[in-house]
């Protein structure tokens, strides 16, 4: 083969290799329980390559367990297992150096090609850890920057020291207590009814349930930490609230936060009514919400020319029973945002949970 034959191979060969392989940067999740961060994602033939930055006071240390696994997050795979670690060592202890961050990959059989997201769970003695649906189909960027992470994150850490040091005064409950966090469920584990809209005796929609997040007091809250207490009975802690499921049937649920409620279920509304649809305006129309049947648009104004800013996503649209209030929960980058449209007579005006003084208004069509 002449020199030119063999450049023009290695160069196809190259080429072959960067189309089999997809890098995901800093991919979105939905909630985790531990510091360690995801900053890249390889997907090849050959292996799944997660790339971690986890930053500690030097001294401390992390072991990862010869048990980690990822699995699809839609539920419809197995787990696949760790072959291998590199900055680290699998089942050994490494100690976290001078710099107060140690970055290390790790290591797994190859993912079809069909996954879009995964999630990645490793049992140590202190607790399960986990991260919940990465998304494989795009880079990341800023995911739950203004919610914070660390604030989930040392809720999770301070629970657990508080266990410990309640164990080292001697208290024989503490070993059930650690004993309970290391048996953590995924969302997905949660029985099948327990996900939907839940309304009290009056109709008014109180409580949201979905594999991702729960609403409730008008806020998105993550799932932490999830218990089994006995038969349709769980412990859920959330981003903000402790939630205790009581009794759960097909149609019916007792859950106690600050009170205790008994709800029930109705089918949410699966699209955006008609007459929500179209272009709701702010103040002199300098500020634009355009509502589609899946997304909404925002725009503004300016020097009289009206431009796209964002897209949300409609995640879940639900509503009260009366209609008189629709609750939507919108997605952009990695950020929840809940806003409603309530009727004021006859008609509707559209606002943020955030923001509830700002109010939007339906165009009006005239003939």
């Amino acid at each position: 083969m002449t020199k030119i034959g063999l450049a023009l191979c290695a160069i196809f060969c190259i080429l072959q290799i960067g189309l089999a392989q997809k890098v995901i940067h800093n991919p979105d999740y939905i909630s985790k329980n531990f510091s360690a961060v995801v900053t890249k994602i390889e997907l090849n033939a050959n292996a799944t390559v997660l790339h971690f930055l986890i930053k500690q006071s030097r001294g401390k240390y992390v072991t990862i367990p010869k048990e980690t696994y990822i699995e699809d997050a839609s539920g419809s795979g197995q787990k696949i297992y760790v072959t291998k670690g590199v900055g680290l060592n699998v089942s050994v202890r490494t100690i976290i150096p001078n710099t107060d961050e140690l970055r290390y990959s790790l290591h797994f059989p190859p993912l079809k090609k069909e996954v879009r997201r995964i999630n990645y769970g490793e049992s140590n003695p202190g607790g399960n850890w986990y991260i919940y649906k990465l998304n494989l189909t795009r880079n990341g960027k800023d995911f739950l920057k203004r919610y914070n992470n660390s604030k989930i994150e040392n809720s999770v850490r301070h629970h657990r020291e508080s266990i410990l040091r309640y164990k080292n005064k001697g208290n024989s409950n503490a070993s059930v207590l650690l004993e309970n966090s290391r048996n953590t469920l995924f969302p997905r584990d949660l029985p099948e009814q327990f996900f939907g809209s839940w309304y009290d005796k009056f109709g008014t929609l109180l409580f949201i349930a979905t594999r991702d997040y729960v609403v409730l007091n008008s806020r998105v809250q993550y799932y932490l930490n999830i218990q089994e207490k006995g038969i349709n009975k769980y412990q859920i802690e959330t981003s903000f609230n402790f939630i205790e499921i009581l009794s759960l049937e097909t149609n019916t649920i007792t859950l106690r936060t600050n009170r205790i409620m008994t709800l029930k279920k109705a089918s949410h509304l699966l699209k955006v009514p008609e007459l929500i649809q179209g272009n709701w305006f702010l103040s002199q129309n300098l500020k634009r919400i355009k509502i589609t049947e899946d997304s909404f648009i925002l725009a503004e104004t300016k020097h009289e020319k009206t431009e796209d800013i964002e897209t949300y996503n409609i995640d879940y649209v639900s509503t009260s029973e009366n209609g008189a209030l629709i609750l939507f929960v919108l997605y952009h980058k990695g950020t929840y945002k809940v806003y409603y449209a309530r009727k004021e007579g006859k008609s509707y005006e559209l606002y943020s949970r955030e923001r509830k003084d700002i109010v939007f208004k339906k165009e009006t069509l005239t003939n």
